[in-house]
């Protein structure tokens, strides 16, 4: 039965890599322009499937979409998803978020499946957005900033050209992200997890998990 169980995760898993694969490197579907920077929408992947398989896996498919995003954006992308060239800031941080996505979910024991996948989503979706940020900004300001974390920048907020001290503008901006991400995320990852837990493989994969922990 473990090895069932084992091969099964496995091919769930080789599932969402493609999805991650696929959203990545198809234009304007994992990786949206929004000026100065691109929205993602790749985090919901990683975290429906944290939630199903385990953190481990989250993990795992973290790695899987920071590699991804590494090497998108050494091809294309703004100036701001340059800076996504650096392992710390593409790998790192998506490695430590798909591994607290899957356990916050674990820790979540409310009465409501809905709630539980709701509250997931967004504490996940907003710690992803901060981990990255970290080290995104110091990151930033040393490539395109000359040392300066107060240097004048200017770029566009919302389609508004606007001028604002780096570190201001990177916050306003990853903010903004948040807010798409997290939207998205709370309307999306829930009917999914309750739709795919309903399916008798997937709830043999997702007892097995409670078992374990």
């Amino acid at each position: 039965m473990k090895n069932k169980n084992l091969n099964l995760k496995i091919a769930i898993m080789a599932c969402f890599m493609a999805l991650i694969a696929i959203f990545t490197f198809v234009p304007y579907v994992g990786f949206i322009p929004l000026g100065f920077i691109s929205v993602t929408v790749i985090h919901v992947v990683v975290i429906i499937g944290a939630m199903l398989l385990n953190k481990n896996y989250g993990a795992l498919l973290g790695l899987f979409m920071g590699i991804s995003s590494m090497i998108k954006s050494m091809t294309t992308g703004t100036m701001g998803d340059q800076t996504f060239i650096m392992p710390w800031v593409s790998i790192l941080p998506r490695v430590l978020f798909g591994y607290l996505a899957g356990l916050i979910y674990e820790k979540m024991h409310l009465k409501s499946n809905y709630l539980n996948a709701f509250l997931t989503a967004m504490f996940s979706t907003i710690i992803h957005t901060l981990l990255v940020f970290v080290v995104y900004l110091p990151t930033f300001v040393f490539m395109y900033g000359d040392g300066n974390f107060f240097k004048d920048f200017t770029g566009t907020i919302g389609g508004i050209n606007t001028t604002l001290p780096l570190t201001i503008y990177c916050f306003v901006t990853f903010m903004f992200s948040c807010l798409f991400e997290t939207l998205l995320s709370v309307i999306v990852i829930p009917p999914v997890i309750l739709v795919l837990k309903r399916n008798s493989m997937i709830k043999r994969i997702t007892n097995n998990v409670k078992e374990e922990n």
